[in-house]
C-alpha cells in the first residue's frame, strides 16, 4: 500500500495495484480477509469488544450444576500425567477413556498439538453429552462474506442441529505450546469471524424458508491447549451486514467472557482436581445455551 499522484497531480492510494483517488480513501478502511487472518485491528474496526464476567451465576444464569457420571468420575480422578495408561485403567467408560487420552495428547504431545486439542475439545463435549440431541463435528469450511467478497472461516470444533444450523463453536489458539506461549487476542478475533460466518451461513439457509433471524446467541470457546475460555456472543444482522459491506459499526458489540482462573502453567490446569471440577461445571452449565 503506497501513496502516489495521478496524471492530474492529485494524491491517490495504491492498494494491490488498484489506484484509488484520495477523496474515496476515507471509505476504504479494511479489506476482505479469511477468518484465520482476523486480528485485533479487525475487531476494533467493527467495534467488537469483550466484557469479563467474574460471577458463575451472572454468566451462566444458574449456579454450578450437580455433576453426574461419567463427568463426576472425571473430576474426582487423580490423573497421572506421567502414566496416563494407569488413569485410563481406572474406568470402564469408553468416552471417559477417550477423553483422558486426548487430554494427555493435548497437554503433553508436541508432535501433533493442533489435532490433539481438536480431539480433546470434541471429546469433552461428548463426555458432557452435547451430542445427546445435536451433532458434533470438526473443521467445517464456512463462507464469510466480507467487504463484498466471500472468504472462508474454519472453526476447529462445532455443534450443529439436524437441519445443519451451527449453534456452537470452539477455536483453539494455534500458537499455544506446552511452553506457555499463546496468542489469545488474535484467537478471539478468529473466533468472532467464525461466529459471524456461522450466522451468515445459517441465515442464507433460512432464507429459503423465510425464517431469517435478526440475531443469534452463539456460545463459543477458545482453547489454550486443554484450558477453555467461555463466551456468549449475540451475533446480529447489523454486525453481520457491516462485515458483509466492510463498513465500520456505529454501536459496540459486547461479547461476554468467563474463565476459571488457571494455574500459572495454563496447560496443566485440567490436571488439578479443583480446577478441573470448576471447568467441568462450566461445561455442563454452558449446555443450556446449545
Amino acid at each position: 500500500m503506497i501513496n502516489s499522484r495521478n496524471s492530474a497531480g492529485l494524491m491517490a492510494l495504491v492498494i494491490y495495484d488498484m489506484v484509488i483517488p484520495v477523496k474515496y480513501v476515507e471509505s476504504i478502511m479494511i479489506l476482505p480477509r479469511a477468518g484465520g487472518d482476523w486480528d485485533t485491528s479487525v475487531l476494533e474496526y467493527f467495534r467488537v469488544e469483550f466484557v469479563d464476567v467474574d460471577s458463575f451465576e451472572d454468566f451462566f444464569g444458574i449456579p454450578p450444576p450437580i455433576l453426574e457420571e461419567p463427568v463426576l468420575t472425571f473430576c474426582n480422578m487423580q490423573i497421572n500425567p506421567m502414566d496416563i495408561d494407569a488413569s485410563v485403567a481406572l474406568t470402564t467408560d469408553m468416552q471417559l477413556k477417550r477423553t483422558l487420552r486426548s487430554l494427555h495428547r493435548a497437554v503433553r504431545d508436541e508432535t501433533h498439538p493442533e489435532s490433539a486439542v481438536d480431539d480433546f475439545g470434541a471429546d469433552v463435549l461428548k463426555l458432557c453429552m452435547y451430542d445427546e440431541v445435536k451433532s458434533i463435528g470438526t473443521n467445517p469450511l464456512l463462507k464469510l462474506k466480507m467487504c463484498g467478497e466471500f472468504v472462508f472461516a474454519k472453526p476447529d470444533v462445532y455443534v450443529y442441529t439436524s437441519s445443519g444450523d451451527i449453534i456452537f463453536l470452539i477455536q483453539e489458539d494455534k500458537r499455544y505450546m506446552t511452553s506457555g506461549d499463546y496468542d489469545l487476542e488474535n484467537t478471539e478475533a478468529q473466533m468472532v469471524a467464525e461466529a459471524i460466518a456461522a450466522f451468515q451461513q445459517n441465515n442464507r439457509k433460512r432464507a429459503l424458508t423465510r425464517d431469517v433471524r435478526d440475531s443469534q446467541l452463539l456460545p463459543c470457546i477458545t482453547m489454550l491447549g486443554s484450558y477453555p475460555i467461555f463466551y456468549l456472543f449475540e451475533v446480529t444482522t447489523t454486525l453481520a451486514n457491516h462485515v458483509r459491506d466492510g463498513t465500520t459499526a456505529n454501536d459496540v458489540t459486547s461479547i461476554r467472557r468467563y474463565r476459571v482462573p488457571p494455574l500459572l502453567h495454563v496447560g496443566d490446569t485440567m490436571y488439578n482436581n479443583i480446577k478441573r471440577r470448576e471447568i467441568m461445571e462450566a461445561y455442563m452449565a454452558f449446555k443450556r445455551f446449545v
